[in-house]
Parts: structure tokens; sequence; C-alpha cells
């Protein structure tokens, strides 16, 4: 008996990772964005098998090989659902060529008759008409792989995209070391990385589309993991460095204090500030400043995709009101995310274990609230799930491709219906694990 079991297990690894690098190629080299139907079974599929791979319990060096075997199938692909890798390239290419890339919008640059560089055309018109009229967002750590990758590749954009993918890679190679070191610290099971490690949306916007969310992870991770070890200097250049990668992380600062204390919280967060200048030190002037906060205020005036109660606020307000909430998220949304941050201070937690749910919860209540929401914004939250009995994160991150049904071959236009369904379910799941915590606290009680 037991070993017509282990012959099942055998089989069915062998059938579930033959299975979905058969679908990963399949949606590295035969798959558009506007392709719904086989998008959408492509995505069923995968998450399927990766259900499939938590669930038998593979052996960890199984699922680390099964993991980078799914990353590598991507290394010839080009990015087909997101055109942001050409604007990663695009400033990159500006810093190597000794232009500050948050001075000019790619329509300044491209109407100069200047001839920065010399495939300018490939990469201008590759980024769409939303990043050309736009000066650039993100981060100098963001910039450096693009950077380091024109230093290295020369003028092939193949080479360059190849270069920002073994970058990303060896970051979530580097979230899995170090993930499961502070699973171990926390004696939690290793293996619950791979919740993270397998997970299909990590892979493809991650692996496939080069959006650099991993590397702020990674940041974000040894920040965790040098605050368990009270560690704190090195918590604080970690975290300095994970904010200069993508802004997001700012949000969950105040959250260490009370774990700090105030001596220690003043050092912790004055070497994260420190770290921030230093890293955009180099490109200050007063132009950059303007550009800066322009590019980063569009976030909160001007986009609107995927959002789920900033949608049902908007129409509300518009109906009884007939104001356009758009015009106030700028005030709305810190107001909001301030609330948030006080009451979770005011638990006054100091575990570092816990600190880490309470960022899971803080991030996810920013995504709730936020006017646009892409695919990869939900990947810090499948990394924190791992540190946490809630699972929704993972519901999430196969839902939130619901959101590539709205882009057509000539347009953009977002389906209700599909919005119910993924915060519907997202939605359900949260509501029922947040419950089931608070029936547990109260049994212990």
């Amino acid at each position: 008996m037991v070993l017509k079991s282990l012959h099942f297990k055998h089989y069915a690894t062998f059938f579930i990772i033959a299975f979905s690098i058969t679908i990963y190629f399949q949606l590295g080299y035969n798959v558009e964005r506007h392709e719904h139907a086989m998008l959408g079974l492509s995505i069923l599929g995968l998450f399927m098998a990766y259900y499939g791979m938590l669930k038998i319990k593979l052996s960890w060096v199984l699922m680390v090989v099964a993991g980078l075997l799914f990353r590598a199938i991507f290394l010839g692909h080009y990015p087909a659902l997101s055109q942001d890798f050409f604007r990663f390239i695009w400033d990159g290419r500006l810093l190597f060529k000794g232009v500050n890339p948050y001075l000019f919008t790619p329509n300044e640059i491209i109407n100069s008759e200047v001839a920065i560089l010399t495939e300018i055309q490939t990469l201008y018109v590759g980024m769409g008409s939303l990043s050309q009229g736009n000066f650039s967002n993100y981060p100098p750590i963001h910039q450096m792989p693009g950077f380091l990758a024109a230093t290295l590749s020369g003028r092939s954009i193949f080479g360059t995209i190849l270069i920002l993918r073994l970058i990303l890679i060896l970051a979530d190679l580097g979230i899995l070391y170090y993930g499961r070191k502070l699973l171990g610290l926390f004696q939690m099971p290793k293996n619950t990385i791979f919740i993270y490690f397998l997970n299909p949306l990590v892979i493809i916007e991650i692996s496939g589309n080069l959006h650099f969310e991993g590397l702020m992870v990674f940041f974000m991770l040894l920040t965790f993991y040098h605050i368990k070890q009270n560690k704190n200097m090195y918590a604080g250049l970690f975290m300095g460095i994970s904010i200069l990668t993508k802004l997001i992380p700012v949000l969950v600062l105040p959250l260490f204090i009370y774990r700090l204390g105030l001596k220690k919280s003043v050092q912790f967060i004055g070497i994260t500030i420190g770290v921030i200048i230093l890293g955009f030190g180099p490109f200050i002037n007063l132009k950059f400043l303007m550009n800066y906060s322009q590019s980063v205020g569009l976030w909160f005036s001007n986009f609107e995709f995927n959002a789920s109660f900033y949608y049902v606020l908007k129409h509300l307000t518009k109906y009884f009101f007939d104001v356009h909430l758009i015009e106030y998220t700028h005030l709305i949304i810190p107001a909001l995310m301030g609330s948030v941050v006080l009451c979770l201070f005011l638990k006054k937690e100091s575990k570092t274990i816990v600190i880490m749910k309470q960022c899971l919860l803080l991030l996810t209540a920013y995504f709730f609230i936020s006017t646009t929401i892409h695919p990869w914004y939900i990947i810090p939250l499948v990394f924190l799930s791992c540190y946490s009995s809630h699972r929704y994160p993972i519901w999430w991150s196969l839902t939130v491709f619901l959101s590539y049904g709205a882009y057509f071959q000539t347009e953009i236009l977002e389906n209700p219906f599909l919005l119910v369904v993924e915060y519907g379910l997202v939605l359900s799941v949260l509501i029922y694990e947040l419950f089931k915590d608070s029936s547990e606290r109260l049994k212990h009680h």
C-alpha cells in the first residue's frame, strides 16, 4: 500500500511539473494579452498545478528545481502582458548616457532631435503613450539594473531583457534562501516559502514581465530578518534600499516604532531616511522635485484601473453629490492610511512576526482603497502570507489576472462583472479568515 502511494506521488509530481512547464511555455511564446480565453485557461491550469505541488508536499530540492525551471522558460521571452519593460530599459540607457531620467519625458527627448540612443524609436514606440508623456516615477535602485544592463548589453534590447531577468531571478533565489531562514527563526515550517516561490503570479510578473516587486520584496525581507536578530542598523539600511526600489514599503515604517522603542526607532528610521536621501542625492535639483512629485501624484489623481472600494465610492459620490472622487483622492487616501496605521500602532505589538502580519493587513487596506491595481502589485502580499495564517493573497494572486480581461487589441475596457468576481472572492476569503481568527482568539480567552 505504501509502495503504491509512493508510485502515485512520483507520477503525480512528474505530471504536475511537466504540465506546468507546458503551460508556462505556451504563455511565454504563444499567448497575447488580448487573447482572453487562452490566457484565462492557462492561468487556471497553472494555479491548479500550483495547488497540487503545495498539497503533495514535494521535497524542498524538487520545489527549488521546479521553480527555477519555470523561470528559465522565460529566458528567451519578450514580455507580452506588460510594456513597462521598455521604460525600464529607456531610463537605464539614459543613465548610461549620463542623462538624468527624471528631468525629461520621453516625448521631450524624442522631439529634441538629439539622437541620444540609437534604438530610441523602438523603445519609445514600445512603451506606449501613457509612459511617453510622463516623467519617470521609478526610484534610483529600480533604475540600477537597467543601467547595469545598458553597460553590459550594448545596443541589444534582448540582451538587456536577459540581464534584467537574471537579476530578478537572483532576487527570487535570495527570497527563497533568506525566507527559509526567517521561517526557521520563527520556528515555522521552512517550506512555507514555496507559497511565494512557486506562485504563478510571482513567476509570470517578475521573471516573465520583468516587474521589480521581487527586488523590493528581497530587501524588505532582509529588513525583517535583521529586525528579528536585533541588527537595527542593517535593518534600516535594507529598508531604505527597499523603498529606493519601490516606494510602497514607506507605508509600513511606523509599525516598527513600538517593536524597537523610541531610541532604536530614531536610529532605524534615521538610517532609512539617510539611505533614501543618499539614493536620490545624485538626481536631486528643483526640477527633479517638481517632476517626481508630479509623476507620483498622477497615481492618486489621474489613473484608474482594476480598483475595488474606490470604484464603489466613485459611483456613490457621483450619484449623490455630483462629486468627482478622484479629485480628492490625494487627500482621502493619506488620511485613510494614516487612520489604519494609527489603529495598528495602538495595538503596541513588539513581535516581528506580528509586525509582518500587520504589514500584510496594512498593504491590503492600501490596495483596497487605491485607484489603480495592476496584477504585480499583489506580489508583496503573497510573500507576507508565508508568515501568516491568511491565504486570501493566494486567491487574489489568481483572481487579479481577471484584470487582463480589460485589454483588447486597440482599447482598454474594464468589465464590471470581472471586477465583482475578482474582489468578491478575495473579500469573501478575507472576511472568513478574519472571523475565524477572532473566533480562535475568543476561545483562548
